[in-house]
């Protein structure tokens, strides 16, 4: 009888410990992909503002499933995480839609309009 006792604690142990460990997982997975989209769209922000000073600029920026747009000067990045927004002081009126992956990003300024380009 004892024996029975101790492998029945065992197993609720073992299955409490494989579901703790699952839903640490799944927590620490979501907040990667949150930081992976944030910093993808900083290195965005960065990109634009640099051709927005210099004339035009392009960067390789890895990125998640998503999309880009600008319209009044407010660009916006869309995941299936979140959606990220910053100001610029410029007019525009783009948007793009990306798969995961590595992507060249060259935005280019003329008379404070910023137009994008995605490949």
């Amino acid at each position: 009888m004892v024996e029975v006792l101790e492998y029945s604690l065992v197993v609720i142990v073992s299955t409490l410990f494989v579901g703790g460990s699952l839903a640490t997982y799944q927590a620490y997975s979501r907040f990667e992909s949150t930081v992976e989209d944030r910093a993808a769209f900083s290195s965005i922000v960065d990109v634009a503002r640099q051709a927005l000073a210099n004339g035009s600029s392009y960067a390789s920026i890895a990125v998640p499933d998503g999309s880009i747009s600008c319209s009044a000067g407010a660009l916006q990045f869309e995941s299936s995480n979140e959606a990220l927004t910053a100001r610029l002081p410029a007019s525009c009126a783009f948007f793009a839609e990306f798969s995961r992956g590595r992507h060249v990003f060259s935005f280019s300024s003329l008379a404070l309009a910023l137009s994008l380009a995605v490949s």
